[in-house]
């Protein structure tokens, strides 16, 4: 091999040992960051991760995805990780994974997919007032809300009177577990996050053996 054969072979490997997270492509997320314990790894809690992303672990890091569709929960010990469409391809590491109750696909939606997917985005002035079917399952009784924006969260039981819950949310994800707050098994709720440009809805419900407290992120997370 030539000397610039060698200066690009040695570029190449310095590349790929910083780069720890490779987006393969822009497909929709699968899965959810659930726990990380790594240094430098790319991803952090509550991160979507879609088919052909990368994760590289060393010795003794773990990380633990939640899969939408096939409502998988992976932990994995070091090695390097492949998302895939339903699991991970692992590398040199362990998995161990186990089946989670989950909306089995109705989560995973992108942001552009919300409008058709029954989560509304509206201007202030023109908010529905009736409600629409649930789109989302939830088997937690304590929701985590991710949003792209902060803003003024409500939620609203529709399917029986109730105190409404309300709730200043940051971008990112509101616990309400951390915040001890605990829906109803089998109710049916409106979340409303109101932006400052903005609202956006989504109407999901609760399963009727839906459990208390903390769960695995994906059994009770709720994209609005």
């Amino acid at each position: 091999m030539n000397a610039s054969g060698k200066l690009h072979k040695g570029l190449a490997a310095v590349l790929l040992s910083a780069l720890h997270v490779i987006p393969a492509n822009a497909a929709e997320p699968v899965a959810i960051v659930q726990e990380i314990d790594a240094a430098n790894a790319g991803v952090s809690l509550m991160d979507l991760v879609s088919p052909g992303d990368v994760v590289a672990l060393k010795p003794g890091e773990r990380l633990v995805l939640g899969y939408f569709v096939s409502c998988l929960e992976e932990t994995v010990a070091g090695g390097t990780v492949t998302v895939g469409a339903r699991e991970s391809a692992i590398a040199d590491g362990s998995v161990q994974r186990r089946k989670v109750d989950c909306d089995g696909g109705g989560l995973a939606l992108s942001e552009q997919q919300t409008a058709n997917s029954g989560v509304i985005v509206f201007r202030k002035a023109s908010a529905p007032a009736n409600a629409v079917r649930p789109t989302a399952r939830l088997f937690g009784l304590s929701p985590i809300v991710r949003s792209s924006t902060g803003g003024a969260l409500v939620i609203t039981r529709i399917d029986t009177p109730a105190p409404a819950i309300e709730i200043a949310a940051q971008g990112g994800a509101t616990d309400l577990a951390g915040l001890g707050i605990a829906l109803t098994p089998g109710g049916v709720y409106r979340a409303e996050l109101t932006a400052p440009e903005s609202v956006r809805t989504v109407i999901f419900e609760i399963d009727a053996f839906a459990q208390p407290g903390y769960g695995p992120i994906v059994s009770r997370l709720l994209r609005i």
